[in-house]
């Protein structure tokens, strides 16, 4: 009998352990019309772990706008901007290190080497935008709906449509963060 029970807890452990692996297993996702836009997603899907946004995470890498893809794609995970207030001014912070980082090398004149973290910071700026205003981001058709927006800088949908068309023109985007300080401040 003790060899059964044996067999047994050692069947349910490896059943446990199956499970434990499906949930972290990516999933293939299409990129969804409301953040179709070339600078973020050359490809028309996507991978994800969804496990690793079912709740808050600091380690999140916000260019490629992982809550949004899930909730575009119907897929249960956690919705932080309706909690906008309370990670906008991680996501600023997160900012101001990549600002430090693109000055750096431009200063060097390593301006080639700066495309991905202007694509972060263009990304972590439209997050906080439309985080503070409790929306998902949407990128499609995003004047539209910044338009809308209070407590935005002035003509901040052209330029950000410029920026989104030149992305090597960061210091444009750094001067729309300096502008939005308003977004600290009036939340």
């Amino acid at each position: 009998m003790k060899p059964a029970r044996f067999s047994n807890y050692a069947v349910k452990e490896k059943k446990n352990e199956k499970e434990r692996s499906q949930l972290t297993q990516p999933i293939s996702l299409k990129v969804p019309e409301e953040l179709d836009h070339h600078l973020f997603f050359p490809e028309k899907e996507t991978i994800l772990e969804k496990e690793r946004y079912a709740g808050w995470s600091e380690t999140i890498p916000f260019e490629a706008f992982p809550y949004e893809l899930l909730y575009y794609n119907n897929v249960e995970a956690y919705a932080p901007w309706t909690k906008g207030a309370m990670h906008v001014k991680e996501l600023l912070e997160r900012w101001k290190g990549i600002d430090s980082e693109c000055s750096l090398l431009f200063s060097e004149r390593k301006a080639g080497q700066t495309l991905g973290l202007v694509k972060q910071g263009i990304g972590l700026f439209l997050t906080a935008v439309f985080w503070m205003h409790g929306k998902p981001v949407v990128l499609n058709d995003f004047r539209f709906h910044i338009q809308s927006f209070n407590n935005i800088p002035v003509n901040m949908d052209e330029r950000l449509s410029f920026i989104l068309a030149r992305p090597a023109f960061f210091i444009l985007i750094d001067s729309l963060v300096s502008c939005s300080g308003n977004l600290k401040n009036n939340m």
